[in-house]
């Protein structure tokens, strides 16, 4: 199970409202706004998790000598390796996805190999 916290959300509508129409249109609009914000905080949050997952450790975390199974999930394009032991987090990269809410824009984890090429990952949340 992957835990998102998403903190407290405040909606803001204009008591300016001039009838009853209006108000309900700004309030939709209000509250697709605080979802999306929501939805793309939990997809990042997983992303995430699933790196921890995949490479065995979370963030600023050293690296186990110890032997591991290995996955294809993970693969160096470079030297083919699908050891975690031999990947280290490289930043992220934005991109967007279209929902029913409309555009989020995610930041996808990016893994590099110790050879300096980058990792071929799968998500799961993304396939």
């Amino acid at each position: 199970m992957t835990i998102v916290l998403t903190g407290k959300q405040n909606l803001q509508i204009l008591q300016a409202a001039n009838n009853r129409s209006e108000f309900i249109d700004q309030l939709e609009r209000e509250l697709v706004r605080v979802v999306k914000g929501i939805v793309t905080q939990c997809l990042n949050g997983v992303l995430e998790e699933e790196v921890n997952r995949m490479l065995g450790r979370k963030p600023y975390v050293r690296r186990k000598k110890s032997v591991e199974r290995e996955s294809e999930t993970r693969r160096c394009n470079g030297c083919k390796s699908c050891q975690g032991r031999d990947f280290r987090r490289n930043g992220h990269r934005q991109r967007g996805l279209d929902t029913h809410w409309g555009h989020l824009s995610l930041q996808v984890p990016q893994v590099e190999c110790q050879c300096g090429c980058a990792v071929k990952m799968s998500y799961q949340i993304l396939a």
